[in-house]
């Protein structure tokens, strides 16, 4: 997909989506859609027995030689080493965006009410999870 669809899809201009989704991902849409286009070559490639122009057509590729080329300047390996079980150093694939202590909250009321910038005359209410 193109980013002038998905921003139609999103009822967004399409500058507005792409800034939005580089907030949220981390990265711009062409960026996202070829990692998981690479990303999805890595998997067949590991769990597949087909052809490397099998692939190239499944994931979006003119032919074996362009996914090859991409494939060795995104991961640093060729596919030949990466099917023979040579392991990728540049992939996101089961990697958290941000570590989990960016964005993890402790969620006791009290530690919260004694963190709070802002001082109200309402009390603090915060239900527990459990």
């Amino acid at each position: 997909m193109s980013l002038e669809e998905l921003s139609v899809v999103a009822c967004f201009s399409p500058f507005h989506f792409h800034r939005i989704f580089k907030t949220v991902t981390g990265e711009t849409v062409k960026n996202f859609t070829n990692r998981i286009r690479m990303e999805k070559a890595a998997r067949l490639l590991r769990f597949s027995k087909n052809r490397l122009n099998d692939i190239a057509s499944v994931c979006g590729f003119s032919d074996a030689t362009s996914l090859s080329r991409l494939f060795r300047e995104h991961f640093g390996i060729t596919p030949r080493d990466y099917r023979n079980g040579m392991p990728i150093k540049n992939s996101k694939i089961c990697q958290d965006l941000y570590p989990v202590n960016d964005y993890y909250c402790n969620a006791d009321p009290e530690e919260l009410k004694k963190n709070t910038r802002w001082k109200s005359e309402r009390s603090l209410s915060v239900e527990s999870p459990i």
